[in-house]
């Protein structure tokens, strides 16, 4: 089990700085820009219940990936990155056999199930629950060789949004 306690309560998150981007080029510019800020991990580690990898099988132009089988409602949560079958995707919700996804998958798998891949900093799945001050890992793993007193993780709220928690202790 792991001790948390929020940072500062009732305090909003962090609004970032908001940039303008301008280009002096003509009018047959076009695309789009993707900009980050702060780590991200790479999207190398395989999703996966226990030690199976999960499949995924998305048609072209779909939200819905179907996960063949796999139940990873203990796995995946809202907000969370992947990457699928050469694109990166958002998990808007996860049922036991598909996720329905931010955006639309726009190649497809080509009706054969491919690996879906998160970033390597993961490293666990937790129910927390509003007033709790302790998560246990849902999958079993052991947390206790990763993470230390003091330090700050990341948790999605059940909207899909980030919250930072710091580990006070660790049994």
């Amino acid at each position: 089990n792991i001790n948390v306690r929020s940072l500062v309560d009732g305090a909003e998150m962090f609004r970032p700085q908001i940039l303008s981007i301008s280009t002096t080029a003509d009018t047959k510019v076009s695309g789009f820009i993707e900009l980050s800020v702060g780590y991200q991990g790479d999207h190398d580690k395989i999703v996966s219940v226990g030690n199976q990898p999960a499949q995924f099988m998305v048609d072209p132009g779909s939200r819905w990936a179907n996960t063949m089988g796999s139940d990873l409602t203990s796995v995946l949560h809202p907000g969370e990155t992947l990457f699928i079958g050469g694109e990166f995707v958002t998990v808007r919700s996860v049922s036991q056999d598909e996720i329905e996804l931010e955006e639309y998958h726009i190649s497809g798998t080509n009706d054969i199930g491919v690996s879906g891949y998160r970033m390597d900093n993961y490293i666990g799945s937790a129910t927390l629950s509003s007033g709790d001050v302790t998560l246990t890992e849902a999958n079993g793993e052991t947390l206790g060789s990763l993470l230390k007193p003091g330090e700050v993780i990341q948790v999605t709220n059940d909207a899909g949004g980030k919250e930072y928690l710091t580990v006070s202790s660790i049994t």
